[in-house]
């Protein structure tokens, strides 16, 4: 501290001051103090300047990291926004436009960059450091928001480019195909093709080999379009067209075009051939397929055939149409008449119905003036009634108006109500909680509880959860119900139900050594719909062969082979189809690929004419459709009578005479030798008949037997030879050759 000298104030004698008497002198006294505190002042200003200093840097640090996050931004609602950004526009909407600056990448990239600078002007970081830490952050983000914006463009301008070219040669080969007639026309598109996949291969920057390769397949792909065209029309210039440019084909389209054009001369000249001959034959079938019959090349003949079997067929449907029209009509207004208290007469029949329709419409109207009703035709209520009970479904779709004329009044009303009522009926499903499926799952061992769920598995049902199995019998139960009611036509009772479900579920329990028998039905029952009515199918038919219940080993090996696939697909025998010794084949039943319609033996006349007694079986066949021979033999006679018809006698070797009846003709002539299976005639109605169909006759030793009936006890054998089913899981046509079934 500094200190102050102490004036002392004497005087001497002369009365003078004395002065100082005494002073305390040091540095401070001279201003040393004031120097280091100015010095230190000066310290402390320096220190606060750099503070201010680093201060200022930090936040123009903060505002350069802002504006980097400001650039994230940007580039989130900018580009990368899916609804809004660039890179959600695709195509020619992402391209740069010459007219329009603020479009393609360098348009979104300027409005970003505009962006940035406003914000960084706003940010104060335009001078010094902060300058420089922006100019360094936009440097390094706008080169990556560039990159790929530009990458965006470019993929986008080649993708549209390539889509517009790819229509481009689509349309060069729809020219092609327009002006195939025009050969200067056709090349001109041929070359605008091939001149496009050139620009395509500037654009995607393909290499020398690329374009030859796709120049190749345009031109391949532009006569395949041709040809595709010709064959269409049928035309024969196909042909022509292929020898012309084969060379241009690849590989695969030739091999291909090969055959059809091929396919397309057969076609033509089967069109052609069956065309000249519904033109000669318009109401003689039989005489157009005799001169089919002339043409030696197998394979012309039966695509002529097939031609004229679709001309004839299109011509019954037509007629079968306009007949149905009538005969509707006319009933319509014979109903009007007698409700209004009219007779009505022949007046009403109208013109054009065919001589059978008009017969029935007449003897229908006599009997309605006689009689006020027309009398049932029995044979004609059986078919219907047949028809009903054991294909309901086909039953329903029917056209009831061709049997109007042969039924009562109150016979075709209930058939009609039936009819009604098949197409109105729901099948029944049954849930987990009907009476039916517990006693079923009852029946198989299953307990519930009090509160109705099901308890643990029985001893037997092994490798499966209770809930899975019980399932999978409820599906199957339902399949096999909704079966019996759509075939029946109605729905079931529920005694009916609970009869059914209790044989379903009898024959689903069964133990088995193993222990595996619920597994097998398990793995059935998710491979096929309806697995356990097949399942009793088989039980049913093995029990018949062996005459007494099946034990469980039996059940267990039947139901193996049913769940075996190879054992339904890949054996030749159809092993899971048990062959029966006691049953024969019945009505419906197919046998020789032709379901049967009547069998052997005693029976009610079908028509006037016909024997009661039949003696031999009736199959069902088209008109004109081609039928064989069953077995091998010499024709010994071709003949005609009124009651057969057209009838061929074929002998075998064991002095058996194989008599076909009804036919339109023959191909097979007196004293040829010909073998099972060989054709020999055409199905048809001759004689004494109700319809197309063939009738089957086995004489032996100048007595008619039962054709469907075996020689041998062989269960192989219960099945006649040549009798034909079919496997029920596959849905394969198999047929008995040798006491085997064989896949046909």
């Amino acid at each position: 501290m500094v200190t102050v000298p102490n004036y002392e104030q004497r005087v001497n004698y002369s009365h003078e001051p004395t002065g100082y008497l005494r002073a305390n002198a040091n540095p401070d006294a001279f201003g040393a103090s004031i120097a280091k505190a100015t010095e230190k002042l000066g310290d402390t200003s320096a220190w606060f300047t750099q503070t201010m200093i680093g201060l200022h840097n930090q936040v123009q640090e903060m505002n350069a990291r802002e504006l980097a996050n400001y650039i994230d931004l940007l580039e989130r609602t900018d580009l990368q926004d899916p609804e809004n950004g660039y890179y959600s526009k695709l195509g020619k909407a992402a391209m740069s436009d010459p007219n329009d600056p603020n479009s393609g990448a360098m348009g979104v990239m300027n409005s970003i960059e505009q962006k940035i600078n406003q914000k960084q002007q706003e940010l104060g970081l335009t001078w010094g450091r902060g300058q420089r830490a922006a100019e360094s952050v936009k440097l390094k983000k706008l080169n990556m928001l560039y990159n790929g914006a530009t990458a965006h463009e470019v993929k986008q301008t080649q993708a549209w480019g390539a889509a517009t070219l790819q229509e481009a040669q689509d349309l060069a080969i729809n020219k092609g195909i327009t002006h195939r007639d025009n050969e200067e026309d056709m090349n001109t598109a041929l070359g605008n093709g091939v001149a496009t996949i050139i620009s395509k291969a500037q654009l995607l920057r393909w290499d020398q080999d690329t374009t030859r390769i796709q120049i190749a397949k345009f031109k391949s792909d532009f006569h395949a379009g041709v040809l595709n065209a010709y064959l269409q029309d049928g035309s024969l210039k196909a042909s022509e067209y292929y020898e012309a440019h084969k060379q241009e084909l690849l590989p695969a389209a030739q091999n291909k075009y090969l055959g059809a054009v091929k396919n397309n001369e057969l076609n033509y000249v089967a069109r052609s051939s069956a065309e000249r001959l519904y033109g000669l034959y318009p109401e003689d079938e039989a005489g157009a397929y005799a001169e089919v019959d002339k043409i030696e090349n197998e394979q012309e003949r039966q695509a002529v055939e097939n031609r004229l079997t679709a001309l004839y067929n299109r011509q019954r449907r037509i007629e079968n149409h306009e007949q149905d029209n009538l005969m509707d009509q006319m009933w319509e207004n014979i109903a009007d008449k007698m409700k209004n208290g009219q007779v009505p007469s022949e007046d009403d029949i109208p013109y054009g119905l065919n001589g059978k329709n008009w017969y029935q419409a007449q003897n229908a109207i006599n009997q309605l003036v006689n009689k006020g009703d027309i009398d049932t035709d029995n044979s004609a209520y059986l078919e219907l009634y047949e028809l009903r009970n054991t294909d309901a479904q086909r039953f329903a779709n029917m056209n009831l108006t061709q049997y109007r004329s042969v039924l009562s009044n109150a016979d075709y009303k209930a058939f009609q109500k039936m009819q009604i009522d098949i197409k109105n009926m729901t099948p029944t499903q049954l849930t987990d909680q009907d009476k039916a499926i517990k006693d079923g799952l009852k029946l198989l061992g299953y307990t519930y509880n009090k509160q109705g769920q099901l308890n643990a598995d029985p001893s037997w049902f092994i490798g499966e959860k209770t809930e899975a199995k019980a399932k999978a019998f409820q599906n199957s139960a339902n399949a096999y119900i909704r079966e019996l009611e759509l075939k029946k036509g109605k729905n079931l009772t529920q005694g009916e139900i609970n009869s059914a479900m209790k044989e379903f579920a009898q024959s689903y329990a069964y133990k088995d050594k193993a222990g595996k028998s619920s597994d097998l039905y398990i793995e059935g029952m998710n491979k096929q719909v309806g697995f356990m009515r097949n399942v009793l199918n088989d039980f049913q038919a093995a029990e018949k062969v062996k005459g007494s219940a099946l034990t469980d080993e039996e059940k267990y090996k039947i139901v193996a082979e049913r769940v075996s696939k190879t054992a339904q697909e890949d054996n030749k025998e159809l092993s899971s189809i048990p062959t029966r010794t006691s049953s024969m084949p019945q009505v419906g039943d197919v046998w020789n690929g032709h379901r049967i319609t009547s069998t052997y033996g005693r029976r009610e006349k079908p028509k006037k004419g016909a024997s009661e007694y039949h003696q031999g079986i009736d199959l069902s066949y088209n008109n004109n459709e081609k039928f064989t021979a069953f077995a091998s033999g010499k024709v010994v006679n071709v003949a005609f009578n009124a009651g057969y018809g057209n009838y061929i006698d074929i002998k075998s070797a064991d002095g058996t005479i194989h008599r076909y009846a009804h036919a339109n003709s023959f191909i097979a002539k007196k004293g040829q030798e010909v073998k099972a299976g060989d054709y020999i005639g055409r199905a048809g109605s001759t004689g004494v008949s109700t319809g197309p169909h063939l009738h089957y006759e086995k004489i032996v030793n100048g007595k008619s037997v039962d054709p469907l009936k075996s020689n041998t006890s062989s269960n192989r054998k219960a099945y006649a030879e040549g009798t034909v089913i079919r496997n029920p899981k596959t849905g394969a046509r198999m047929i008995m050759r040798g006491g085997k079934w064989q896949a046909i």
